[in-house]
Parts: C-alpha cells; structure tokens; sequence
C-alpha cells in the first residue's frame, strides 16, 4: 500500500521549519498545487536546494511525486462524492443551515479580500468598448456565465454565452474578432475545454479575462486578466455565491458609468413585457 503524506510526515524526522514548509504547502492546495518547485520554495521561504532535500527526506524520489501527492489530496477534497460522505457524518439536522450560510459569507468576505481593485475597473473600461463579449464555462460555473450573459444583455452589450461540452469547437466557429472579449470561469480542478478557448481567442487577438478561484492555476496563468472568488462549498463540490458577488460588481460598476444608456434600454424593455403582459401586477 503507497504511503500517504501524513504517514510520511510521521515517519520523517522534521525540523520545526520543515514542518512549517509542509503546513504552508497543505493550507491552500488550491494555489500550490500548480506552482513549481521553485515556486513552493518560495512560498515556504526556503531555498530551492532545502525544498529539494525536504521532498526526499520525505521519501519521495523527486519532486514530481511529492506534487502528485498534493493533487491527490487537493482531488479529495473538491471531489463531490468525498464532501458528501464528510458531510452525512456530521450532525447536518442542526448545523447544515448556519454552516452553509456561514461559508457562503466566508467566501464573500475572502474574495472581497482578494480583488485588485486596479483590474477590476480596467475589466468594466474594456468591457464598456469592446465589439463583442463571449462567456464561457462547464457544468457548475454555467450559473456564473449564464448569470453575467443576462446582465449584458440589460446593459446593452453585445454577448455570446457558450457552454458545456464541445465549448473548445464552439467557440473556434465563432465570429472572432481581434479586440474581442472572452471571459472564461472555472475554478478548482480547471476543465481543458475552458483553457483551450482561451488559447484559441488569444490566437485571434482577443482580450482574454479569467473568472477563477486561484491566481496560480493553467486559466489564471494563460489569461490577460484575473479575478479571483472562492468557491468551496460545504456539502457538494462549489457554491458559486462569491463568483456571483464578483459579477454584480462588474455589471454595477458598467451601469454606474453608463446610466443614461442602461436606463433607456431598461425602459424600453419594461415596454415591450408591459404590452406582452407578462407580469401579475
């Protein structure tokens, strides 16, 4: 049987810093587990010769297996099926309702932490002039590209969502043009498809924006532009509360700068639901 961190942590006779270094790695394998070995030296504030030596001391042969470990974990703790067995054994009859309420502020409260404020606003100017904004995202971040798809249409924007598998191709027929906007969400694991039609809008000369939950993983690292929104849940694999949060912003921020626009294209569809009849009152 293949010996897991943990036990090789117990069987290691580490110095209080190395054991410093492996809680640093462990507390946000979001974000280390994309980074280089160079990288997770860094980060631990050791050299890359002592990251080296730490890894073996270990009992790892190189890097790339001490890395594999980290995924390993990071996979367990994002997969669906594992939150959903912690969850049942805990007391969830009295707890489920102030701990999901609670995470849900909690990653509100982080991403708040986390937004440069700098790109934020040259995102709204970008996507106040560009020709055309393409959204893109799979399964559970379909809720965040749905969502923003609906808001640039109240501003008036010109949008196209594209979704779910095949995305990659979908995109890759599109009328691209160079200056062109694509915004891809996804977040922890990363799925191929969203990365690949960055790359293929960037071949266009388009302006790329990732919507993600970690500045150090492939989409992050291969867009023009980053914002980041936690999206942890506490029972199934994401809530996508912080990423919404993170769009009102950015379309609130576009109207704020825009009203009289907004405001016309508001009142005009009020017009058109009014003589369709479509509301109650």
């Amino acid at each position: 049987m293949k010996e897991n961190l943990t036990d090789r942590m117990k069987k290691a006779n580490l110095t209080p810093k190395e054991r410093k270094a492996i809680e640093l790695l462990t507390a946000d394998l979001g974000k280390t587990v994309f980074l280089s070995g160079a990288q997770m030296a860094e980060l631990c504030g050791i050299s890359a010769a002592s990251m080296t030596r730490l890894v073996r001391k270990l009992g790892y042969e190189k890097l790339t297996d001490f890395r594999d470990d980290l995924s390993l974990i990071y996979k367990r703790l994002v997969s669906p099926h594992k939150m959903i067995e912690n969850y049942l054994e805990t007391d969830h009859k009295t707890e489920v309702m102030k701990k999901s309420l609670n995470k849900d502020l909690q990653n509100i409260e982080t991403m708040e932490k986390m937004l440069n404020t700098d790109i934020l606003h040259k995102i709204v100017q970008i996507l106040e002039k560009t020709r055309k904004v393409y959204v893109v995202g799979m399964f559970s971040s379909e809720i965040a590209v749905r969502a923003l798809c609906h808001y640039l249409w109240r501003l008036g924007i010109s949008y196209k969502g594209i979704i779910g598998i095949g995305l990659s191709k979908k995109v890759e027929y599109s009328d691209l043009c160079e200056g062109d906007v694509l915004i891809a969400i996804s977040s922890q694991r990363i799925f191929k498809e969203v990365l690949s039609a960055t790359e293929i809008a960037k071949s266009h000369g388009m302006i790329t924006i990732a919507i993600t939950d970690s500045h150090t993983n492939p989409l992050a690292c291969n867009c023009q532009y980053v914002l980041t929104a936690p999206v942890r849940g506490l029972v199934l694999d994401c809530t996508q509360t912080a990423t919404l949060s993170l769009i009102n912003l950015i379309v609130n921020l576009i109207a704020a700068d825009i009203p009289e626009t907004v405001a016309k294209n508001l009142e005009q569809e009020a017009s058109k639901c009014d003589q369709k009849d479509l509301f109650c009152i």
